[in-house]
Order: C-alpha cells, then sequence, then structure tokens
C-alpha cells in the first residue's frame, strides 16, 4: 500500500509529462514576455488564493541542462555555459548537480528535457519511500510510516522549490541516512555508518549546498542523541562518527570544492538577503501560523510566499504535537523537538536571524533556507503522533476538533473564505471524532485529512503545461542568428507587460523605470539565453566577481545581492569590448547612438551594434595593471581604447609595441568547454577573447602551453607570436577534477567497505539451521 501510494501521488503530479509530454518548467514566465495567454491550471485546484510559482526552473535550469546534456551525449563533462555573462560556471548553480550519479546516467541517455522530468518524478517517488522505510525502522506502523512519508513529499517548501530540483538528493538521502545511522547503534555496525556516510555524500552532491549542509548538522545531532550514550562507551560511536564524517564529506567531495571555489571567485552579499526579508521582521512570527492554516497564506509577495511557505495543514502539526507530548521521555523525541522549533524560530524570528548573518558559510542564504529542515522532525513526529493515537486516544478526540474549530476561525477572520483549508480543518476534525468508534475510519480520514491539505497545493503549483513556448525560436532572436556567422552577444528582454509605462525617447532615467521593468529585464537576459543568445547579463546564483565589476562598470545595474545584472544604459565602449552586438528590448525603450533598429516587431525592437567588436581579435599595446584595482583604472583612462589596446591584470613585463596589428583570427571549433582559434599575425601580438576569463581556463598557442592573462576586468587574453599558430582554451577547474575523483574514489572505499563487512558477517553466521 505504501508504494502504490506514493506512486499515485507521482502520476498524480506527471500524468501530463508521461501521456503528452508536457512539462513542470514555469513557461508561464515566457508566456507573459511574449504576451501570449498563459496556461491556467484546472479550475478545481482553485479553492483559495493562487499560488506562487518558482520560475528558476525556467530561466536557469533549463539552459544550463541542455549544455550539460550536450557534453555527455558527446562523451564529455562539460562545465561552462557561454550563454550568461559572457560566460560561467555550470556549477555556479545549486540546481544543476553536475556530478550527482543519477544526474549524469539520466542526461547521458536521454534528451535534456525528459531527463529533467524523470529526475523529478524518481525523486518525488523515492523521497516518500525513503521516509517510510525510516520511520519503519524507527519501529513506527505501516499507517504512521505511510503518513510520515506523504507529510515529507508534499510539504510546503518541498513542494515549492520541487520542480528547480533543489532539494532532490537531500529529500532522499537525508532520510536515509538517518535510518542508518539508526541502524548502525541498534545492531553495533559500521557497515551501517558508512552507508549513512555514503547517502549524506550523494545528498550533498544532488542538492542545494546550504540545504545539505543544514541536513548535514541536523544529521549529526541526530548522531549524537542516538550513538553517544553512556551506556554505549565511546570507541565505537567515535570509529561510528569518525567513518559517517569522512565518507560524508568525501563522497560529497566534487559538490563541496566547486561551491567554495564559486564563493571565492564569486559576488555575494548576503546582506541584502537579511534586509529584503526582514526589513519588517517583527511581523513575519504571524506568518508561522502557516504551518497550521496551510493553504490561507497571508504572504503578500509571490517571492516571500514560496520562500517562506512551509504549510503542513492541521493534520501533520497536531499529530506532531501529540507525538512530542506523548513522548517527551524519548531523547530522540525531544531532539526532533527541539531542532523542529529552532528552524521556525531562526526564520521567523528577526534577531535570531540577524544573529545567522555572523556564522560563515550559513549567512550565505536566507535563513528562510532552514524551513525546508523543518519538515524532518514534522514527518517523524507526525508517525509517533499516529501511533501514540492508535493506542492510547486519551482527550486528543476532543481537543483536535476545538482545535480545528479554532483556527478555521482564525482563517475566516484574517484570510476570508479559504473553502479548500477548512474542508481540511474538517476531515482532521471527523477523523478525531472517530478515533473511537472506529479506528479504521479514523486512520482512513486522517490520510485523507493530509492529502486534501497538502496534494492540491502541491499540484497548483507545479502544473505540467504545454512546452511549446519553449520550443519556438522568437522572430527576434531568429532574425539576429540569421545575420551573423561569427560568435556575438545580445542583451535585454523578450518583452515586458509594463513597457507601456515610457515614452518614446532614447533617453530613460533610472528613477523612472520600475522594479517590475527592471525584474522583466533580468528575467529576460536569461531567456533570450535559452534561445541561444550568448547574453552580457543574465542572473545567476553567484556571478563571477570579477565579470560583475566590469559590467557595473559598463553601466549594468545590479540587484543589492548579487545574483542579477541587467545593462539599461547602452552608451558604454566597454559594450563594445564585450561583443554586444544586439539589443532587444520593448517597444517604448529605445537605444541611443550608435545602435541602429533593425525591425520593430510591434511589441519588441531589434537593434544592432554597428561599432562592436569581434569576440576575439588582436591587438598590440598592452597596458599592464597589478592588480583589478589599477585595471579598473587604466580602462577608466580617457585616452584606453580596446580597439588597439589592452589591459591586462599582471606584473610581467609584456613587449607592448606601438602601431596596429596585421592579421586574422579565426574561429574553428567552439563547444562550451573548448574554443580553438587559427591566428595569423604579422608580428607578435596578443589575441583578446571577448569570454569570461575563471580559474580552470588553460591555453596553448600552438601546441605549447600559454599564460592567460585577465583582460579588460572580465576577460581572457594570450600572447600570441609572428606567424599562424593554432590557439586552443580548455575549461579544467582543478575543483571540479580534483573533487570528481575524490567523490568517486570514496564512493568505491565506501560501497567497497560495506561490502567486506558484510561478506564477512555472512561467512561468520552458523551455516546450519539454528538450534
Amino acid at each position: 500500500m505504501p508504494y502504490a501510494l506514493f506512486g499515485a501521488i507521482t502520476l498524480a503530479v506527471f500524468w501530463k509529462f508521461l501521456l503528452f509530454g508536457h512539462t513542470i518548467h514555469a513557461v508561464v514566465l515566457l508566456e507573459t514576455q511574449l504576451g501570449l495567454p498563459p496556461q491556467e491550471p484546472p479550475a478545481w485546484l482553485r479553492f483559495g488564493k493562487p499560488r506562487a510559482r518558482v520560475a528558476d526552473s525556467l530561466v536557469l535550469l533549463a539552459n544550463h541542462l541542455r549544455h550539460y546534456n550536450e557534453g555527455l551525449k558527446a562523451g564529455e563533462l562539460r562545465l561552462w555555459n557561454p550563454t550568461l555573462c559572457g560566460g560561467l560556471p555550470v556549477y555556479s548553480d545549486p540546481m544543476v548537480h553536475p556530478f550527482y550519479p543519477p544526474q549524469l546516467f539520466l542526461h547521458a541517455i536521454l534528451p535534456p528535457d525528459p531527463a529533467y522530468e524523470i529526475f523529478l518524478m524518481l525523486h518525488l517517488f523515492f523521497s516518500g519511500a525513503a521516509m517510510y522505510w525510516l520511520l519503519r525502522g524507527l519501529g513506527r506502523s505501516d499507517l504512521a510510516a505511510l503518513a510520515g512519508g506523504v507529510i515529507w513529499m508534499l510539504l510546503g517548501y518541498s513542494s515549492m522549490w520541487f520542480s528547480t530540483g533543489i532539494l532532490a538528493g537531500v529529500s532522499v538521502w537525508g532520510p536515509l541516512a538517518l535510518l542508518f545511522i539508526h541502524r548502525a547503534f541498534e545492531r553495533w555496525d559500521l557497515a551501517f555508518a558508512a552507508g549513512a556516510g555514503i547517502a549524506m555524500g550523494l545528498a550533498i552532491l544532488g542538492s542545494h549546498p546550504q540545504h545539505a549542509l543544514h541536513v548535514l548538522l541536523f544529521s549529526l545531532g541526530w548522531l549524537l542523541v542516538v550513538g553517544w550514550r553512556k551506556q554505549h562507551g565511546w570507541r565505537f560511536p567515535l570509529r561510528a562518527s569518525t567513518l559517517y564524517l569522512l565518507l560524508s564529506v568525501g563522497v560529497g567531495l566534487a559538490g563541496i570544492l566547486t561551491r567554495l571555489d564559486t564563493i571565492a571567485n564569486g559576488y555575494r552579499n548576503p546582506g541584502a538577503d537579511f534586509r529584503m526579508f526582514y526589513g519588517d521582521g517583527w511581523a513575519l512570527p504571524l506568518h508561522a501560523l502557516d504551518a497550521v492554516t496551510g493553504k490561507a497564506s497571508a504572504f503578500p509577495h509571490p517571492f516571500f510566499e514560496y520562500e517562506f511557505t512551509f504549510f503542513a495543514g492541521l493534520a501533520a502539526v497536531a499529530l506532531a504535537v501529540v507525538g512530542t507530548a506523548r513522548r517527551s521521555g524519548d531523547p530522540r523525541v525531544r531532539f526532533l523537538a527541539v531542532f523542529a522549533a529552532a528552524t521556525i524560530a531562526v526564520a521567523f524570528l528577526k534577531p535570531l536571524a540577524f544573529l545567522l548573518q555572523f556564522v560563515p558559510i550559513l549567512q550565505l542564504s536566507p535563513p528562510s533556507r532552514w524551513l525546508f529542515v523543518f519538515g524532518l522532525p514534522l514527518a517523524i513526529l507526525a508517525a509517533h503522533g499516529w501511533d501514540s493515537l492508535h493506542e492510547k486516544p486519551g482527550r486528543i478526540p476532543a481537543a483536535i476538533p476545538a482545535a480545528a474549530a479554532l483556527f478555521g476561525g482564525a482563517v475566516l477572520l484574517l484570510s476570508g473564505p479559504a473553502t479548500e483549508t477548512l474542508i481540511g480543518f474538517a476531515i482532521v476534525a471527523a477523523a478525531a471524532l472517530a478515533l473511537r468508534r472506529s479506528p479504521k475510519a479514523a486512520a482512513a480520514l486522517g490520510m485523507a485529512a493530509i492529502l486534501f491539505e497538502l496534494l492540491p497545493s502541491f499540484l497548483q503549483t507545479h502544473w505540467h503545461v504545454d512546452p511549446s513556448p519553449m520550443r519556438r525560436t522568437p522572430a527576434p532572436v531568429e532574425l539576429a542568428r540569421s545575420r551573423e556567422t561569427e560568435p556575438w552577444r545580445g542583451t535585454g528582454t523578450l518583452g515586458s507587460p509594463y513597457s507601456g509605462v515610457f515614452a518614446r525617447d532614447s533617453k530613460v532615467e533610472r528613477s523612472d523605470i520600475t522594479a517590475t521593468f527592471v525584474q522583466d529585464l533580468m528575467d529576460g537576459n536569461n531567456l533570450l539565453a535559452l534561445f541561444g543568445v550568448e547574453n552580457a547579463a543574465g542572473f545567476e546564483a553567484i556571478i563571477p566577481d570579477h565579470y560583475m565589476t566590469f559590467a557595473t562598470e559598463a553601466g549594468g545595474d545590479r540587484a543589492e545581492g548579487g545574483r542579477m545584472i541587467a545593462f539599461l544604459n547602452f552608451r558604454s565602449r566597454l559594450l563594445d569590448a564585450a561583443n554586444v552586438k544586439y539589443l532587444f528590448l520593448p517597444t517604448r525603450l529605445g537605444a541611443p547612438p550608435p545602435f541602429r533598429l533593425i525591425r520593430d516587431f510591434g511589441t519588441l525592437k531589434l537593434y544592432e551594434n554597428p561599432g562592436a567588436l569581434p569576440r576575439a581579435w588582436l591587438v598590440a599595446a598592452a597596458r599592464p595593471a597589478r592588480d583589478g584595482k589599477e585595471a579598473l583604472e587604466r580602462i577608466r583612462a580617457s585616452d584606453f581604447d580596446p580597439r588597439t589596446s589592452v589591459v591586462l591584470e599582471t606584473t610581467e613585463e609584456i613587449p607592448s609595441p606601438v602601431g596596429p596589428v596585421e592579421g586574422r583570427v579565426t574561429f574553428t571549433r567552439r563547444e562550451s568547454d573548448r574554443v580553438e582559434l587559427q591566428v595569423s599575425s604579422k608580428r607578435p601580438a596578443l589575441l583578446v577573447l571577448a569570454d569570461t576569463d575563471y580559474p580552470g581556463w588553460e591555453a596553448e598557442v600552438g601546441g605549447k602551453p600559454a599564460t592567460i592573462y585577465r583582460a579588460n576586468l572580465a576577460f581572457r587574453a594570450v600572447a600570441v607570436p609572428e606567424g599562424d599558430h593554432a590557439v586552443v582554451f580548455r575549461f579544467r577547474p582543478e575543483p571540479a577534477r580534483h573533487g570528481a575523483i575524490g567523490s568517486a574514489l570514496f564512493l568505491l572505499m565506501g560501497v567497497g567497505f560495506v561490502a567486506i563487512r558484510r561478506f564477512r558477517k555472512s561467512a561468520s553466521a552458523p551455516s546450519g539451521p539454528p538450534r
């Protein structure tokens, strides 16, 4: 029965994909920008307030997965995406999980969109199964474990972020790690401690690093409560804990090293998140009631709704409260209750959220991210509550209907009619009232209440739609691509419903541009990239720090937190050096000279920059700078011309002859992680490639290794001698290479350790029947 129910829930979400090839991507954002009528969810799901929809799966994940998938089909692990911010590592994005074995396998054998859907589908099903296995391992009944599995599958925070895949690995491997830790101390077997470490390592590889870190910290607390007891001594707990941590870090090494790499080389302002979320933070504690009131969400802004939503409904929370009260003597239950309360407090209480800003690494994401971990203790405590009610109802059957009436009245008072939530409360009350007379009926009603409170919102947040808008290249993009044979960049948007507020004026003041319109520009850059436009701007989790400096100097507008760049000032000569050839702008937002109009498509205009430099060119004059600060000063010099000279960040003495360079640069091969050029020069020169520089890029000139210099704040340059030479750039980042090798070795060692322990145990077991 458990697997049938988990399968039914999974099919309820994915049946349109399985039957019609529809997609869970948030196509509504693309439809809005293109002026298409949005595809709405079925009407029967709309009892209450429509749910917000996270668009990251469309604006970020779809694009990255296409490059990743293309590389695996070619037998390569490509880790560079050239379509955003002049190019950046794929692993800058915490949704891709390029080293996670299921991701590698699915994208190696399937096209990107089916691989994405099946990846999510499998993890949804197995998240319920993993929680069920954990709860059965903890001694809970079938029905209690089933209820906990459903709660873990469909909890609000998990459901809101489900389509992005950031929680995929940890939703399955997190509960399994807890189960193996429990088994290790239950059976005094290090093989289970190794299994727990492998599971946690896979959770790190397959999840947003912040969520994986939170669950790792939770698991360490669980390990202390389960294993470090006086009656156990200290030797076995020490060995088991060491093995667990070693394999967790070892198997997850590729994810850990690449994330540290992006933190070291990227721009991030975590204080901006705190100001955004907690500017009116004293009102946030009221929203903690979402744990009970569920879909009657009080958040006025969609972003805050899906970031802070963790609704579980009256049934799940009531069961967790009962489990905590009835089994408070169990140290595991006390730990779960304390941790659950701590996650809510950190997320919703401004002083605690403020203190978290001073904890390294943990402050890189908003404190609201802790709400995902809330689901772990909630699901386990709810299963305890289910069994305790079955064993001894006590006064609970009267208390739960009273709570349903109380919260139902609060919902009507604060949120107005919320039919779906009130129906859920009525089912909970009926389940409690039926508990004494018919436990089977009460169990059926209890499960129905959990499903009714969680599943409809999950479906409304993640409905599948026709993916055809993603597959039809917009006409302006088609036109720009048809005009060019060499690499080029663009920036702008596919459209905006807010563009009509502007006059037809080529000069638009920053103060006149609404925040929503700026957001359309920022999202639009990523949507252009989705259709193959290599963009000078974009939205990404961690943008390379030096590129952020370049973009700001070139007139780019960046989000305070550092995740977004949009160009609004098109007069900077640095845009020429970035190979920005085309602008895609809403009709009422014009571009200044030297940009010229190519075509007006009604809602969008396409502009061309005739002064844009090619993607790669030769210069003779070099302007050395010791560091980024000095390079910025040289870029700002009035006599700097990127056509004839280049600013290089180096302490080396570089010959700098005067005069133009006669030569030719031709691209012979261009892939995400590899660029090959044929250069012909009549004298020694510098080849400038207007692609983002980043640690891990290697170069060869004429088959010999060459030094890559950071050029013009953000790009790459190499010295080329006189004559004809092949120049090759390859992206081979050490954190990824060493991390992947380390993860594979630790995974093999961990599996080998478990296999050897199992073999020895089976070999030492008596061969005959027990006497």
